[in-house]
């Protein structure tokens, strides 16, 4: 009887690699760029299975801190409120 065996693989986002199914991401950077450039790294050209992206922060840590600035950010760069 075969078994199916999931597969995990952790990314840094500072590291250089392609393809996986699943991101679980323990470290929030301070660039934004950085973070989504590592989960489109996940999807290949082609892929047909679902990706899933996991972001673990905990409440009241600098990474929880990090990610409200990186959030705030990007919804007032989304309305126009900060000019490049």
């Amino acid at each position: 009887m075969l078994m199916y065996m999931p597969v995990l693989v952790l990314i840094v986002s500072m590291w250089d690699s392609v393809g996986a199914s699943r991101l679980v991401m323990f470290d929030v950077d301070w660039n934004p760029a950085n973070d989504k450039q590592a989960m489109s790294r996940v999807w290949r050209e082609g892929q047909s299975r679902r990706v899933f992206i996991y972001r673990l922060v905990c409440y009241g840590t600098i990474e929880d801190a990090i990610l409200q600035v990186n959030m705030v950010i990007h919804i007032m760069k989304t309305v126009n409120i900060i000019v490049h």
